[in-house]
């Protein structure tokens, strides 16, 4: 059995859950998750900020404690898994906030703006940085931020085997009555452009496989066409794929790690 981390987001880490995949423990025991979170947010000065009396569940808080204190970096030292898996979810859907001097935390529509801290010193000050507005300083941060990250796994986790997962936004959802349909067709979803948040995960896939010989890629939108569905466990989303998508990743984890 392989010990898995995951540093993504549900594209990743939904594979290492029974309601996807029924039988994944025979092969992977997934050990550490980092969830939702800017490789940005991560490789800078982490921010031990006490989140109390939240209107949160323990999920978000954790996501969003982890998130500022950057502790993935110390516990996959700790675990030293056989495989990271990587995504970059967070990266393209979210961007990162900048709240001191080379100090980012992940600007995560979902948890951040439901915090005190947020309302008292992000909201009103413009300091978010995301793909659609800031692409070209994006990018070259994120390329500076992604070689110490690397550097770091490598130094510390020389024997773990570095996998990119390289999924995509999709543009259709089926319905309850199995009707293809539209993603922003009804529902609480942000409309995206999702041609071009694409291109731009394209582009965050294309500099690591590039700049990285070592780093493998499980790339299942490259030969066939994926959708969401209404009765997805967490409801129609871009990322939130009918059921043939998490066997083909195992299947494929599998042929690349086993």
């Amino acid at each position: 059995m392989k010990k898995v981390a995951v540093y993504g987001s549900c594209v990743t880490r939904d594979n290492f859950n029974s309601q996807f995949n029924a039988d994944y423990k025979r092969y992977f025991d997934c050990v550490l998750t980092q969830n939702q979170t800017s490789i940005i947010s991560t490789m800078s000065k982490p921010n031990y900020l006490v989140f109390e009396n939240e209107n949160m569940s323990t999920h978000e808080i954790n996501t969003l404690k982890t998130d500022f204190e950057n502790s993935f970096l110390n516990e996959i030292k700790s675990v030293q898994p056989d495989i990271l898996i990587l995504d970059f979810f967070a990266d393209v859907h979210f961007g990162y906030v900048e709240i001191s001097d080379n100090q980012f935390v992940t600007n995560n529509r979902w948890t951040l703006p439901k915090t005190n801290y947020y309302k008292l010193t992000i909201q009103n000050k413009k300091q978010s940085f995301n793909i659609e507005d800031h692409f070209e300083n994006y990018f070259a941060l994120w390329k500076q931020k992604f070689n110490l990250f690397y550097n770091y796994v490598r130094l510390n986790c020389p024997k773990t085997k570095i996998i990119l997962n390289s999924a995509r936004n999709v543009h259709h959802f089926f319905d309850k009555e199995d009707q293809k349909k539209l993603l922003i067709n009804g529902g609480n979803i942000k409309v995206i452009d999702v041609d071009y948040y694409n291109k731009i995960w394209n582009k965050f896939d294309a500099y690591v496989l590039e700049s990285f010989n070592d780093i493998e890629a499980i790339d299942l939108f490259k030969n066939k066409s994926y959708n969401s569905f209404e009765n997805h466990p967490w409801g129609k989303f871009y990322v939130h794929y009918t059921m043939d998508y998490y066997t083909d990743f195992i299947d494929q984890l599998k042929k690349i790690s086993l």
